[in-house]
Parts: structure tokens; C-alpha cells; sequence
């Protein structure tokens, strides 16, 4: 996890986006830890002058308890980013990407897969406020990808708890990027 939660800062960090300032009623200037938000957990740890927190959701196989998908959100303030990886697992088509659906209506779609490690395969992107949106309402959703033998792979997605978490992560991000060192 700490792998994740450093490559998701991470590439909001390496694409440059900065970060602006904004009001907060308890300043933390090194939130760390972790908070459960119904099916979403919200991971605080330092790591290198990146925004440290981000939202994690896991799914787990209900037969062997192995981990089949991770996705995860970090947000930049500076033009409402958000950096989006999904983990899934090895043996999927690169190329078709990876698609996320909310309640059957709402796709964000442009979540590419970067890299193939021992771990699963990265898909990763950047999302605007916008694209984000959708899914402050959906109750439940599903993360889909094209296995290797060609047929479409779907993972269920829960949005129970989606929006707290993401007003909490934000909100620690805005604040740590008004005391950040520079």
C-alpha cells in the first residue's frame, strides 16, 4: 500500500501540477494515518514534497480473499486534479485501458495502463473536477478491463462513503499544501 500511495502522489507530483491555498478549520501540516469512510479508506503519509494523502478502495476474490483490484485517488488543488491508479491483476489487454462506471450511467474513461509489475498492472490517469463528479452520487459502479483471452473483465465498485472520503482527502491535501515546506 505505501507503494501505491507514493506512485499515486507521485504522478501528480511529476506532471506538475501545483498546489493553492484554501481554508481550513483544523490546520495539519503532517496529517498522517488512516480513516475508514464506509468502503473507502483515506491514507495520510509523507512522501518527498508530494500532496500525502489519498483514497483507497480494495476488492477482494469472496473465494480466496486475494486482492483482484486496488483503486485509488490523490488530489492537487490547483485546478481541482485528481490522480486515479487501478491495480489489476497481470494477464490483461494494455492497450483497451480501463474503464470506470458509476451506477450504470456515468463512464470516465482515459485510465490507461502505464505498467505491468509483479504486483498487477498500473492503469493510470488525471481527472478533472468535472470527471470526478459523477461519482459523488453513484451508490455502487464497476471498474472493467479486457482480459487476455479478449472477453471483458468486471470488477464491482462501491461508492458508500466515496464523497466524505474525498471532501477529507482534498481537504488535508489543500491544508498540507499551504504549510508545505518549499
Amino acid at each position: 500500500m505505501i507503494k501505491t500511495i507514493i506512485s499515486v502522489s507521485a504522478l501528480i507530483g511529476l506532471l506538475g501540477l501545483a498546489t493553492s491555498s484554501a481554508n481550513a478549520e483544523q490546520p495539519m501540516s503532517s496529517p498522517e494515518g488512516t480513516s475508514v469512510y464506509g468502503d473507502w479508506l483515506v491514507s495520510c503519509q509523507q512522501a518527498n514534497g508530494v500532496p500525502p494523502c489519498e483514497m483507497i478502495q480494495v476488492a477482494k476474490d469472496t473465494q480466496t480473499n486475494a486482492q483482484i483490484m486496488q483503486m485509488s485517488l490523490a488530489y492537487s488543488s490547483k485546478d481541482e486534479l485528481y490522480g486515479i491508479q487501478i491495480v489489476i491483476p497481470l494477464g490483461v489487454k494494455i492497450r483497451e485501458g480501463v474503464l470506470v462506471r458509476a451506477d450504470d450511467k456515468s463512464d470516465i474513461s482515459g485510465i490507461y495502463i502505464t505498467r505491468c509489475e509483479m504486483q498487477g498492472c498500473f492503469a493510470e490517469g488525471v481527472l478533472s473536477g468535472e470527471s470526478v463528479k459523477p461519482l459523488l452520487d453513484a451508490s455502487r459502479g464497476l471498474v472493467a478491463f479486457i482480459g487476455r483471452d479478449g472477453k471483458p473483465v468486471t470488477v464491482q465498485l462501491s461508492f458508500k462513503g466515496f464523497t466524505e472520503a474525498l471532501k477529507v482527502m482534498s481537504e488535508r491535501n489543500r491544508i498540507w499544501a499551504q504549510v508545505k515546506p518549499r
